[in-house]
């Protein structure tokens, strides 16, 4: 006989479950069957291991794709400690230079001058914590202060506190909305006068800083 008509068999003459998986014509192992943007069948390709199906939007067939990196996936994150005592003079911000890495992720956070730079493709929001502590000098009053590109963020500062044990402290937190190339850095001031040593130690309990990205751009 000759071919049917792609037209010749309808909707309505076709009963209800009469196709069934045998009558399926074979395809690929592991292709999924959708419509492209005419509304017509297509067969999605079959993806690899561990790849997962993905709308595509509006008018595209689905597609399988690697799972997207996780929030966490390469966020640059970092805490380093002053590991010597500090001096400096009283009545004016002095930056505090934490030489020793606990972690550094994405070797953004320079050693040398005390400063964390974003990495390239690294721009978002970023969670900053310090603490800075002298000892044997419970009377005199600290605080700690974020710079970003070298100029003091007004809205973010940490004030003394002390234990009543000849030592005073400072413990802060700052958010910041951080683009490449921008750059974070702790400086602190004592108003007690003549120079006082900030307390480094090899524990982080003495003065440290720490930072990481909480959210992209």
């Amino acid at each position: 006989t000759a071919d049917i008509a792609d037209d010749a068999i309808t909707e309505a003459k076709m009963a209800t479950d009469a196709i069934g998986l045998t009558e399926l014509k074979a395809g690929t192992d592991g292709n999924i069957i959708s419509y492209d943007a005419s509304g017509n069948p297509v067969a999605i390709a079959t993806g690899t291991d561990g790849q997962v199906l993905t709308s595509t939007g509006a008018g595209s067939p689905p597609a399988f794709e690697a799972v997207a990196a996780g929030g966490l996936d390469g966020t640059p994150a970092f805490s380093a400690r002053l590991n010597s005592d500090q001096n400096m003079n009283g009545n004016s911000d002095v930056k505090l230079i934490c030489g020793t890495e606990f972690f550094d992720t994405n070797s953004a956070y320079d050693t040398s001058n005390g400063r964390f730079t974003v990495p390239s493709g690294k721009g978002g929001n970023y969670l900053f914590t310090w603490g800075v502590r002298m000892n044997n000098v419970s009377s005199v009053y600290l605080e700690g202060k974020i710079y970003k590109n070298g100029d003091w963020q007004t809205q973010f500062i940490s004030q003394s506190i002390t234990d009543g044990n000849n030592y005073t402290g400072t413990y802060g937190t700052a958010m910041l909305d951080m683009d490449a190339s921008d750059y974070m850095e702790l400086y602190v001031r004592h108003f007690g006068g003549n120079s006082k040593n900030i307390f480094g130690h090899s524990q982080i309990w003495s003065t440290w800083i720490a930072g990481y990205r909480v959210a992209e751009d």
